[in-house]
């Protein structure tokens, strides 16, 4: 299981949304103290531990034709939350957040066959595409406030055993 902490300020103009992206950069090194990265005028965004990830395959290729080898990342299982740092009376509304295409993919296939891209086929952020993010939505309820964001991986490994065979 990978395992990641951002803490997000929502700016407070109550419309620019806060794009992480996940695979940094994140401004220091890994174990550092964080360095946010900016989000509109007074937002920001920081990975707990500057860790960033590694997405291995990208859902267009760079010159934006899709790419045949492409599996969405959290394929294997994913959980996402976000809570206010601080209980705020009354209760403070949790941003919508979504995935990018490059971390879900497409998710449901109906027994026509179609296709259900995972959070509406929401591309991947930069102008080549390139970049996987978590999307916090900013609305007036939520400007300003500051999030917790929880974000656990399953891996491709039995969660009952490690390599070493110790149960």
């Amino acid at each position: 299981m990978r395992h990641r902490i951002y803490t997000v300020k929502m700016p407070s103009d109550g419309v620019t949304p806060v794009n992480i992206l996940v695979e940094g950069p994140f401004g220091a090194d890994v174990g550092a103290p964080s360095k946010p990265v900016a989000a509109g005028v007074d937002g920001f965004y920081a990975e707990w531990r500057n860790r960033p990830l590694r997405i291995p395959q990208k859902a267009l290729l760079p010159n934006l034709s899709p790419n045949p080898a492409f599996a969405p990342f959290l394929r294997l299982g994913f959980a996402l939350s976000a809570m206010p740092v601080i209980p705020i009376t009354p209760a403070v509304p949790i941003p919508a957040i979504l995935l990018s295409r490059s971390l879900v993919g497409p998710v449901l296939v109906s027994a026509a066959g179609a296709t259900t891209n995972g959070d509406g086929g929401f591309v991947d952020f930069g102008a080549q595409q390139q970049q996987p993010r978590i999307a916090l939505v900013n609305a007036p309820g939520a400007a300003g406030f500051i999030y917790r964001v929880y974000f656990d991986i399953c891996q491709a490994r039995d969660d009952d055993r490690d390599d070493t065979g110790s149960v």
